[in-house]
């Protein structure tokens, strides 16, 4: 981490009270910056317009969503508008980039308040679907809810491991994607060997989210080897959903040696 970001990310905590997870998503994006500036020799104090628009532009050619390349906009904005502030730069180069066209909106959806008011109904009553519901809940990370979807994967997992409910198909394996939102992905291998440990996956679900939380954390002969039968078993459900993910992982697993990264992962989301 450069030492200008590493600042940004200091007052982020003492002034604007951020909480330790939106510290790390902050950090995981800056980097992903930092790095693309280094290839083309800048770096934060001297970067140009046209540095941030090509990085911009990697963004959606790799396949993120508008949405997402909005997030990665305010936080490059934010990042500049503090280097301005702090007097390290004399000019804002993100303040001429365009925002990313976001679309139709979609439908209006449940609140936090519903959520929880949701959840705590299904748990007071112990109700079969709770778990199923703690997996849903926990995607919220993609609309930036990131603490609440850690909050959720724990529950989940936690609901799962006492045999409060269960999740169809083997999708609580997606428990754990919040996690590489946050640069931890060795938490998701974790989860995901806990629920294939207690048979958890019925139609390869789990499995092929290990395969995928191992090449994302740098692990990838054990991803290779967690691959070992995943199409033939995919391909017994009879489920074509089950069998593109599995050949899918399957596909990630051998790409290479250095596996691949996190915008990668977003990509196969998208």
């Amino acid at each position: 981490m450069v030492r200008e970001a590493g600042a940004f990310l200091e007052m982020l905590q003492a002034e604007r009270g951020a909480s330790r997870n939106t510290v790390l998503a902050y950090s995981a994006d800056l980097k992903d910056l930092c790095a693309f500036l280094a290839r083309r020799k800048q770096g934060p104090l001297d970067a140009d317009t046209d540095a941030l628009r090509a990085y911009l532009k990697s963004l959606d050619y790799v396949g993120m969503t508008p949405r997402t390349v909005a997030r990665r906009l305010s936080v490059t904005r934010q990042f500049f508008r503090f280097l301005l502030a702090e007097q390290m730069r004399a000019d804002d180069p993100s303040s001429a980039l365009d925002s990313p066209k976001l679309g139709r909106p979609l439908p209006k959806g449940m609140t936090r308040a519903d959520v929880e008011k949701l959840i705590e109904a299904a748990r007071a009553v112990g109700h079969r679907r709770l778990a199923t519901l703690y997996v849903m809940a926990s995607q919220c990370y993609n609309t930036g809810h990131v603490d609440d979807a850690i909050r959720f994967a724990d529950a989940g997992q936690s609901a799962i491991e006492s045999g409060s409910g269960e999740v169809p198909f083997g999708f609580e394996g997606m428990l754990g994607t919040v996690y590489i939102t946050v640069g931890q992905p060795q938490r998701w291998v974790e989860q995901c060997r806990a629920l294939l440990e207690i048979g958890r996956d019925t139609h390869t679900y789990t499995r092929a989210c290990l395969v995928f939380a191992l090449i994302i954390a740098g692990r990838g002969d054990e991803a290779m080897a967690a691959t070992n039968g995943l199409v033939d078993a995919a391909q017994v459900t009879g489920n074509p959903s089950a069998v593109a993910n599995a050949l899918l992982a399957y596909g990630f697993a051998f790409t290479g040696e250095h596996g691949l990264d996190q915008r990668i992962w977003q990509v196969s989301q998208t």
